[in-house]
């Protein structure tokens, strides 16, 4: 029984940590490097309403996936901080700018997404 809990958490934490591997770093390499600047319009304005909700509500259920997983990975290896920071972005709330912008100033962070951006040959994020 126990044995099974360990093998489940073993999984998981192997998946979350190859998955943060690939994912975040191209969520981080395209990221615009003005997105903190200007108002972005969102890259889901279709034209037809129900293709529309339907793309925001994944946008919105991988947000949430991201910000679970990045939780785990606080207590697991993984990016979990960077994985919070980009579920935060894929989500929609109220105060949603300010957040972002809170957490992605923070220094660490910051430090670390400008450092993977110069090693893909990007423009660092402004602030």
């Amino acid at each position: 029984m126990i044995k099974d809990y360990i093998v489940i958490i073993s999984v998981i934490s192997i998946l979350t940590f190859i998955g943060s591997i690939i994912i975040i770093p191209l969520l981080i390499i395209n990221l615009s490097p003005d997105y903190f600047i200007k108002k972005h319009q969102p890259m889901y304005n279709y034209k037809h309403p129900v293709i529309r909700y339907i793309v925001l509500l994944l946008k919105n259920i991988l947000g949430f996936i991201l910000i679970l997983l990045g939780i785990i990975m606080l207590f697991i290896p993984g990016q979990g901080l960077l994985s919070i920071g980009f579920g935060v972005l894929l989500i929609n709330f109220p105060g949603k700018k300010k957040l972002e912008y809170k957490i992605f100033t923070n220094k660490k962070i910051s430090s670390v997404i400008n450092k993977l951006r110069k090693k893909a040959g990007k423009e660092e994020i402004f602030f």
